[in-house]
């Protein structure tokens, strides 16, 4: 069997063929550049204003707990710190597109190929607000989780102090008690 070049088999001119393999490939170039320039940073940047803004509702979570804990018998002051393995998660909705194309070529001499190519793209769901702002829409928040609490008490050296304050923080966070520690605060 003999062999035969790509350009054989198009049955085509050197030059031409040529041509039209730099174009194709330069306009291929062009559309990834361009398909990702439009709407993706705007994109991200309302993502990260939307975790922000989630995140400060997590600083409120220490407010509350120093509340709370304040209220418990001979705890005095108290101020909490919260540690995080991880920032919140929004899991945003994409919507997919996919596309699959198949060309069949037929070269002057009897040859045939087959080509087949998809395309698959992703692109984030946006809502407009009644301001006319745009955010993505988001399907689930992941809160983050916590790697440990400090708690600091006026009354952090009495034991059944101690106990009770683990034990709140235990039950509002849902944190194993080593990872809670209970320190007596400076006068």
């Amino acid at each position: 069997m003999e062999k035969k070049s790509l350009i054989d088999i198009l049955g085509g001119n050197r030059k031409k063929i040529k041509t039209d393999i730099i174009t194709f490939a330069a306009v291929g170039i062009a559309l990834i550049f361009l398909g990702g320039a439009f709407g993706r940073k705007d994109e991200a940047k309302e993502v990260k204003a939307m975790a922000a803004v989630k995140e400060e509702k997590t600083d409120t979570l220490e407010d509350r707990l120093e509340v709370i804990l304040s209220k418990t018998e001979g705890a005095g002051k108290v101020d909490v710190l919260i540690t995080y393995k991880t920032g919140k998660e929004l899991v945003v909705a994409q919507q997919l597109s996919e596309e699959d194309t198949s060309t069949k070529e037929n070269a002057v001499k009897g040859d045939e190929r087959d080509i087949k190519s998809s395309l698959k793209e992703s692109t984030y769901v946006i809502m407009e607000n009644s301001d006319g702002s745009q955010t993505p829409l988001v399907l689930k928040e992941m809160e983050p989780e916590i790697e440990g609490v400090i708690i600091v008490a006026e009354g952090g050296d009495s034991i059944i102090v101690k106990n009770n304050l683990i034990a709140a923080a235990q039950a509002a966070l849902g944190v194993s008690t080593h990872k809670i520690q209970v320190l007596k605060m400076k006068v």
